[in-house]
């Protein structure tokens, strides 16, 4: 697994050229809720690894909103958001 920390474009981009010469298994994608940003140009340059996203995920609404963009799985600390698919 390699994780990318996203702070801004130019942090994606190199983040995405890392992966792209590493072959990582699995992304996670940081912080998470970014991820509703970015994923259009992730699925661009990512077409075969799975992403996962932490940080910043504080509601069932935010899960729902990563979850239906081809993000697999997600990590939260907040113990409230934990089963909620089971």
């Amino acid at each position: 697994m390699q994780t990318i920390f996203l702070f801004d474009t130019k942090s994606l981009k190199k983040g995405v050229e890392l992966i792209k010469q590493g072959k990582p298994d699995l992304v996670d994608i940081r912080p998470g809720i970014s991820v509703l940003k970015t994923m259009p140009f992730l699925k661009n340059n990512l077409k075969e690894v799975p992403i996962i996203c932490s940080g910043f995920i504080q509601n069932k609404s935010d899960i729902t909103d990563i979850l239906n963009n081809d993000v697999i799985a997600i990590t939260t600390s907040n113990k409230k958001l934990w089963n909620l698919y089971t």
